[in-house]
Parts: structure tokens; C-alpha cells; sequence
């Protein structure tokens, strides 16, 4: 008798729901268009290829001091960027076809490729679940990802994670379709350009998928070869050895960086950062306990993937631990769970709403909605203590983003018995 009034009441707030995801989107997307004019124009991550570019056809290397490089992009000044650029060589092919406009026009046409990057990323996940691509589902999960938080943090900043999205759903696509050789091929261009993935290359290689890895080794081989004939071995072999490391270990416990690297400067070393004081200040601890840590999360993910019944949990629970894995984390960066994020809602909605997804779920939800005020919390918690750091237990707030990540590879696990037909 009252399935009529629940049907209607659950239909009004799935209604309600994408008015304001839309409204959302909506007005991100203005902010967005207005952040690609000057003042913000000169403080994105892209401007860091397009000098790198400018720097490699004026036959300097790019991997100078930015602040040394800024001055081939008119009005920047990298001042917030007092180090040579972390990102890896083979970025120097993304800035490159960019390099024959002024720095406003590129940063504007930089965007519009984010977005065509991210409808492309939307049309691959509905290929990978559903198995059918229609132009309402993907109009409605563009306007889901323009909304939240990370996305709009992506494009604000003119960041590669949109790019690297695509990449990875591609390789999903690609690998449960059969064709490992280009599953490989795109995975080892996404850890060309981010070193993003590289356990789920771990993942294939345990589990004997040689084309899928061997595709992998050579494309991330082939870029990084490429990269050296364009701007010299030396600069290459720079980042890996000196230049990535000693960028990485500037951010090692910054507030902004939840990788689980962090957990031992956060919680043994008092000189690691300047906004918090650590469990006990024994700075030879801190390395160790890093390693640990990643250490352990790593062998418990990869176990459980490989007592996986499907790969499609392996691959989305790997892609979104993968972010916490390498030494630097930011909240952009969980643009990168789109993959387990769509896996886990198709799942439920195949399942008709199990009782026992509810709480998980919901829990996701919180996290991911509550990502967005992690930096604004820690900023005001500085801003209460004035001159005294901010204690341990209180900066643990800082984590938010990792609890989000670790939770929802759990929950990426726990999706599978959610349903009686695992979607392969």
C-alpha cells in the first residue's frame, strides 16, 4: 500500500539530488572559465610544462629553478615555487604543442582539453560497467565530476590527473576487453607522465599478464627515451636521481600531502614541517616507519586483489591506493578514484540497495564530500594555536583524504559480495 508515496518521495530526492549536482557543477564551471584569466592564471600547476616547453626549444634545461624559467611565460613568476619542476620528462610533450600561444590563450585551450578529457574518461566508465555508452548517463556523470571537489580542484590548478583518468580508464577498458598490449601501453603512459599506477603493473606482473606488462615497460621506456633525445639524458637521469627526490622530500609533510610517506615525518620528526609537533620527536624513526607503513598497505592490497574473483576489484581497489602510495598526495589527486567510485555505485544499483552496502556507502559519501574542508580545517586549527604547532592527535584531521582512499578500497573489496552477478 505505501510503495506508491515511497516510490514518489524516493523519486523527488533523486530529482532534488541532480538539480543541486547540477547547480554545483554549474557554478564550478564559471569559477573554472574566470580561473583561466589573470589573477589565477599565473598561480596553475600548468604553467610548469609550458616553461618547461619554452625552456627545451630555447635549448635550456628544464629542470632549472622555476622561478628561473618563469620568465618565458609573460606575468608568471613562480613564486610560490622556489624549486625546479617535480613533474617527470616525459611532461615536456604536454607543454610542447602548447608553447605557439601566449600564456593565457594556452592556459584557456589547456582547459578546454581537461574538459573534452574528462567527457572521454565519462564515456569509458559507462563502456567499462554498463557496457553501453548513452548521451544522458554520460552527461550526468560529467556534471557529477564537474561538482566535486577534487575535479574542480583539477582543473582549477591545470593539473595531469584528468589526463592520467584518462589514460587509466582506458587501460581498464582495454585490459578486461582482452587487449593487454594497449591496457599496457596506456598504463605505462600514465606512469610516464605521474608515476601513477605502478602497483597495478605489480598486479599484472604477479598475476602473468607478460603482454599487458611488457606493453607497460615499453611505452613508459619509449616516453622517457623520447624525452631524452628532446631534452638530454643528463636531465633525465637528473629527475630520477636528484630532482624527484629532493622536490618530493620539500612536501613530505606539508598539510596538503595525506601519502601514507607522510605518516612517519608527521609522527617522529619536529623538522619535517612547521604546523605540527610529532607523536615523539626521534627523526631517525621517521624513514623507517614510512616504509613500513607503505609496505604493509601495499602487500594487504595486493594479497587481497589477487584472492580477487574480478578484475575489475583489482584494478579500481589498486588505482585508488595507488595515490597514497607515492610519496605526494593531494586532494586533486582523487580524481583518480573515479574508477572504484563508479564500480561500487554500479554494483549497488545492480544489487538493488543491500542493506549491508548502506553504511559503507554513506561512509564514502561523508568522506568524499568532507575532502573539500580538510585544508580549511587545518588552516583554522594553525590559525587557534597562533604560536604554538598544532598537536599530533589534532593534526591527524589532516588524513581525511586518506581515510577517504583506504576506506574505499576496502569498500571496492567488499562490493563484490553485493551482488550475485560480478560484472567481468
Amino acid at each position: 500500500m505505501n510503495a506508491g508515496p515511497t516510490n514518489k518521495l524516493f523519486f523527488l530526492l533523486l530529482v532534488l539530488l541532480f538539480v543541486s549536482i547540477f547547480m554545483s557543477a554549474l557554478t564550478n564551471l564559471v569559477k573554472l572559465v574566470e580561473s583561466t584569466h589573470p589573477p589565477s592564471l599565473y598561480i596553475k600547476d600548468f604553467n610548469v610544462e609550458y616553461v618547461m616547453a619554452h625552456a627545451v626549444l630555447n635549448g635550456e634545461s628544464p629542470y632549472k629553478p622555476l622561478p628561473e624559467l618563469a620568465r618565458f611565460a609573460d606575468g608568471y613568476t613562480a613564486q610560490y615555487l622556489q624549486h625546479p619542476s617535480p613533474h617527470p620528462p616525459s611532461v615536456i610533450f604536454v607543454g610542447l604543442p602548447f608553447t605557439a600561444f601566449a600564456l593565457g590563450r594556452a592556459v584557456f585551450l589547456w582547459f578546454l582539453f581537461e574538459l573534452l578529457c574528462l567527457v572521454a574518461s565519462s564515456v569509458l566508465l559507462l563502456k567499462v560497467l554498463p557496457g553501453r555508452v548513452t548521451a544522458l548517463a554520460s552527461i550526468v556523470l560529467f556534471f557529477v565530476w564537474i561538482a566535486w571537489h577534487p575535479f574542480e580542484r583539477e582543473m582549477f590548478w591545470g593539473q595531469l590527473m584528468i589526463l592520467t583518468l584518462t589514460l587509466i580508464s582506458g587501460a581498464w577498458l582495454a585490459l578486461r576487453s582482452g587487449r593487454d598490449m594497449l591496457g599496457g601501453w596506456l598504463l605505462g603512459a600514465a606512469l610516464a607522465l605521474k608515476l601513477f599506477g605502478w602497483p597495478i603493473v605489480l598486479f599484472l606482473f604477479i598475476t602473468r599478464k607478460w603482454r599487458a606488462v611488457l606493453g607497460a615497460a615499453l611505452c613508459f621506456a619509449f616516453l622517457n627515451l623520447a624525452a631524452a633525445l628532446v631534452i638530454g639524458f643528463r636531465d633525465v637521469v637528473a629527475y630520477y636521481t636528484f630532482v624527484g627526490p629532493a622536490v618530493s622530500k620539500l612536501y613530505r609533510a606539508t598539510a596538503g600531502n595525506f601519502s601514507l610517506w607522510t605518516i612517519g615525518p608527521r609522527a617522529f620528526d619536529a623538522t619535517a614541517s612547521d604546523w605540527y609537533t610529532p607523536l615523539v620527536n626521534v627523526p631517525s624513526l621517521a624513514l623507517l616507519a614510512s616504509l613500513i607503513t607503505v609496505g604493509v598497505v601495499l602487500v594487504l592490497v595486493v594479497k587481497a586483489t589477487i584472492h580477487s574473483h574480478s578484475f575489475d576489484t583489482a584494478f579500481c581497489a589498486l588505482a585508488s591506493i595507488s595515490i597514497v602510495l607515492n610519496p605526494i598526495a593531494w586532494s586533486h589527486y582523487l580524481v583518480l578514484t573515479a574508477p572504484a567510485l563508479c564500480l561500487v555505485g554500479w554494483r549497488i544499483w545492480q544489487a538493488r540497495f543491500p542493506r549491508r552496502s548502506v553504511i559503507p556507502a554513506a561512509a564514502v559519501l561523508i568522506l568524499a564530500l568532507l575532502v573539500e574542508y580538510t585544508l580549511p580545517a587545518v588552516a583554522s586549527l594553525t590559525q587557534s594555536f597562533g604560536a604554538r604547532l598544532v598537536p599530533f592527535w589534532i593534526g591527524v584531521i589532516a588524513y581525511l583524504p586518506l581515510a577517504f582512499v583506504v576506506l574505499l578500497t576496502h569498500v571496492t573489496f567488499a562490493s563484490e559480495r553485493w551482488t550475485t552477478s560480478v560484472v567481468n
